[in-house]
């Protein structure tokens, strides 16, 4: 299992592509905002060939305290969902 965080990725980025870590930054900030702002946006975001994102409602629902047995109800909230492409689905 590889495990990266922000700054692994960039001077990764900064490595394959001969370029100052700093200008990869600022790519993949940009890569991360049009994500982002695709989602707000449009709820939708897909890259053809690697996958898409998509925001999923999920509904209300009760639930039990672990701790002391009682009947809860968890609120609806959203989450985000990634649906592998095509590129993706050959490795797996």
């Amino acid at each position: 299992m590889i495990i990266m965080n922000k700054s692994d990725l960039i001077k990764i980025i900064s490595d394959k592509t001969n370029i100052s870590q700093e200008k990869s930054k600022d790519s993949l900030e940009l890569i991360l905002d049009i994500i982002k702002d695709g989602l707000v946006n449009d709820g939708k975001v897909m890259i053809s060939g690697f996958g898409s994102w998509e925001i999923k409602e999920r509904k209300e629902k009760k639930g039990r305290n672990p701790k002391t047995g009682e009947i809860i109800i968890i609120p609806p909230r959203k989450n985000i969902k990634f649906k592998i492409g095509k590129m993706l689905e050959y490795i797996l």
